[in-house]
């Protein structure tokens, strides 16, 4: 759990919070309108406990949560340990 709450903390002060003019003010403005975009697995901490660790701070929530199943190397889900991941540089190099 503190993984997650450490993770949050560090997102959230990116827009300048716990700054005393950041309710109503640009830091406000700029996570009220968050979208996330996140894999399946992590689903659950997003949508339920980051919500309410967001509301028990007063905070609220992002505007969307996107949730996409796995991405998928040759029918196997992308995975660093796998060695099967999109490397961008490489992306870069061939296509721009």
């Amino acid at each position: 759990m503190y993984v997650w709450l450490d993770a949050l903390t560090n997102y959230i002060a990116a827009t300048d919070w716990p700054s005393a003019d950041w309710s109503g003010g640009k830091g406000e403005a700029l996570w009220s309108t968050a979208r996330h975009l996140i894999a399946k697995d992590i689903l659950k901490t997003h949508a339920i406990y980051w919500t309410a660790m967001l509301m028990a701070w007063g905070v609220k929530p992002f505007l969307q949560l996107n949730v996409h199943g796995y991405w998928l190397v040759r029918d196997t889900k992308m995975s660093k340990s796998l060695g099967n991941v999109v490397e961008p540089q490489k992306m870069i190099d061939a296509y721009g």
